[in-house]
């Protein structure tokens, strides 16, 4: 078996275990983004996609977090904090442990001398409510640059000098910015900061900032009916919970999304290391 299907199978092992803990304890959660095209297009993965994405309201996402550990069936919830280092989003994500999954931008460049390594996961975007448009787009301006110090102030960058002079001038920038950071606050500083400003529980609508791109930001952006109440659908072997009015959500996000890519634009993002397991 390919390392792209081992990995695949693997992550929908992880994405069972997280729909029967949701499930059980009565959590509605839907898939997002390519995995929510995959069950679309394909009924399944994306045939070259490698990685699962989900979405929930935080006040889901803090029942999520009561649960006990022993109903995750030896995965890892790892909520955002400073003391796992592997984990450096400010969303929560479901790791593997035993596995390990690094793309180029954590293994070649993230300054790692204990030689932590990133287990394999399945990212869980958080959604909070905003009233209008224009709100959602002036507090995604601050959530990405608060999203930006929170992840610069934690970690230096290498710089590889076998790299372009571009790319070198790149991670001397990145350290640069590490420094100004990390002098000024601490990363829970930043972390809070964060939480702080995204967080809201009224509104017309809901969002997830949790995306250092705009562009992905405000493809969330949406009325809860475009999400709720959640339907199931087929993914491969598995049954799963998606935005209930699925069309206009990938409609925004694909444009016509059951349109097959080129040839060449097919393409999976398989890291540059990579174990799961024997």
């Amino acid at each position: 078996m390919d390392k792209l299907k081992q990995l695949q199978n693997i992550e929908k092992e992880m994405l069972q275990t997280f729909d029967s803990v949701c499930r059980k304890y009565n959590i509605d959660y839907f898939v997002l983004f390519g995995t929510a095209l995959g069950a679309a297009r394909h009924q399944g993965f994306i045939p070259w996609d490698d990685d699962i994405d989900v979405g929930m309201l935080r006040s889901d996402y803090e029942k999520l977090k009561k649960i006990p550990k022993k109903e995750w069936n030896g995965l890892e919830l790892v909520t955002p904090n400073t003391s796992v280092f592997y984990h450096e989003k400010v969303f929560p994500r479901l790791y593997k442990p035993g596995t390990i999954l690094e793309f180029e931008t954590w293994e070649k460049y993230v300054y790692n001398p204990q030689n932590i390594r990133k287990p394999v996961w399945i990212d869980i975007f958080l959604f909070d409510y905003v009233n209008s448009k224009k709100e959602a787009i002036k507090k995604a301006k601050k959530a990405r640059k608060l999203n930006m110090r929170y992840y610069y102030s934690r970690y230096i960058t290498n710089i590889v000098r076998s790299d372009s002079l571009k790319n070198q001038f790149r991670s001397v920038l990145k350290n640069g910015m590490h420094f100004i950071f990390s002098t000024l606050h601490k990363p829970d500083h930043y972390l809070q900061k964060y939480y702080e400003h995204v967080s809201s529980e009224k509104g017309k609508y809901i969002i997830s900032f949790d995306s250092w791109r705009l562009g992905t930001i405000m493809d969330t952006f949406g009325k809860p009916e475009m999400f709720y109440p959640v339907q199931r659908m087929k993914f491969d072997e598995l049954e799963v919970s998606a935005p209930n009015n699925l069309d206009e959500f990938l409609s925004k996000r694909f444009g016509n999304y059951m349109d097959l890519p080129p040839v060449e634009q097919r393409k999976s993002h398989l890291p540059q290391n990579i174990y799961l397991g024997k």
